[in-house]
């Protein structure tokens, strides 16, 4: 069996060389469409055969007659000899070569291959240019460079679609495609969103403790350290730290021990009664600072869990819960329209680690879905800690648009 691989200027080209090369048994095993910078290829198999042709009788030598008269080549090979013994020579049976009908099989093949190259190439240009918006391709303002680039950052198609809608009832131009024409379509959707979002701007506290809860890697303990030591916040206040334990923690876990680490008088508790006593300790404090147990992943033990803190906080009658969200990986264990049924209510949210989210579409998304006061947003260790702003949220999302 031999394998060659062959060049030509298309496919069927390089075929016809083989077969002229090499005879019509050629098997093609392999294509190449030509490319700009590169000729046709494909790799074939011949199986040679010692005797491709058929048998030409020649003289016996003298003395060495056998009796032996070769076969047409049509004919079959003959069948076994029912005697016992079997003739000194058989002649070989050349194998039959493809059949006409095989190599316009082959041929076509080979076409359709080519055309599965080129349509590969055209599906990965879509790919690179459409991208996520391809989910947007049947709303009326897919034409506009904004529209796929929103949909890449993770809006939902119906949220894009109604800010363009909003934004066209304004009286903005959307037909204009230049430089100036799109900048003033981006501004026009940053009010829009800014005006979406209003509901997320921070409201004024009811009460001077706050309970932070949220989901395991969250950014709760951070957050709480930086409030009670940024001046701009409860930096210049006498500050209290209580860390509730989980129910099965174990009795050596000493969760307050980072708070004290920074000067701030902090205690542990497991139980109401507990909190009643470290409440006696703490008394005086301008602001009390409650870290909880993070919340599971799934939404049953994430209940459980809250059940268990709002059962240690039973004493205190009046405080804000504040739900920590991660904006680069964090996922809630339960779903936005949930969040006024569960043990433990949240009355405000705040997002952590802004800097490091790519889809700030997607934490739009949640932001509207939560329709609460964002109180807090950080944005890394660097950055200061700052209050929430819909307008410089918005600004800031439209203005990472790549269109």
């Amino acid at each position: 069996m031999q394998i060659k691989t062959i060049t030509g200027s298309s496919i069927q080209a390089a075929l016809a060389e083989a077969r002229v090369a090499l005879g019509d048994d050629v098997v093609l095993l392999e294509s190449v469409a030509a490319t700009a910078d590169q000729p046709a290829r494909i790799t074939v198999m011949l199986d040679p055969a010692p005797a491709r042709k058929a048998p030409v009788a020649r003289p016996e030598p003298a003395g060495m007659g056998f009796g032996y008269t070769a076969a047409p080549r049509a004919a079959a090979a003959p069948a076994p000899s029912p005697e016992p013994r079997r003739p000194l020579y058989t002649p070989p049976v050349a194998p039959a070569g493809p059949s006409p009908e095989v190599l316009e099989r082959l041929d076509h093949l080979a076409t359709r291959l080519d055309g599965f190259d080129h349509l590969a190439a055209r599906f990965d240009q879509l790919e690179q240019r459409l991208g996520a918006a391809l989910a947007g391709t049947a709303s009326r303002w897919a034409a506009q460079p904004l529209h796929s680039a929103l949909l890449r950052q993770g809006l939902a198609q119906a949220t894009v679609t109604g800010l363009f809608d909003a934004v066209a009832a304004r009286g903005v131009d959307l037909d204009r495609f230049d430089a100036e024409g799109r900048e003033a379509v981006r501004w026009a959707l940053a009010h829009e969103l800014r005006e979406r979002l209003a509901p997320t701007a921070p409201a004024r506290h009811t009460a001077d403790t706050l309970v932070a809860v949220g989901p395991g890697g969250t950014g709760k303990t951070t957050l709480l350290l930086r409030l009670a030591t940024d001046a701009r916040f409860y930096g210049r206040r006498d500050v209290g730290v209580l860390t509730i334990l989980p129910a099965d923690a174990p009795v050596s876990a000493d969760p307050a021990a980072p708070y004290r680490a920074h000067g701030l008088a902090a205690r542990t508790v497991r139980t109401a009664e507990e909190i009643r006593q470290a409440l006696d300790l703490l008394h005086g404090t301008d602001v009390l600072l409650i870290d909880t147990p993070a919340l599971p992943t799934a939404r049953v033990e994430a209940e459980q869990t809250l059940d268990h803190i709002a059962m240690v906080l039973a004493p205190l009658t009046a405080f804000e819960v504040v739900l920590t969200l991660d904006a680069a990986r964090a996922r809630l264990p339960f779903a936005p329209e949930a969040l006024d049924r569960l043990p433990l209510v949240p009355t405000m949210t705040a997002l952590t680690r802004l800097d490091e989210a790519d889809d700030w579409g997607r934490i739009a998304e949640w932001l509207l879905a939560l329709n609460r006061p964002v109180a807090f947003t950080t944005a890394g260790e660097a950055a200061p800690l700052h209050p929430h702003s819909p307008a410089r949220f918005a600004e800031a999302f439209l203005a990472r648009l790549d269109a």
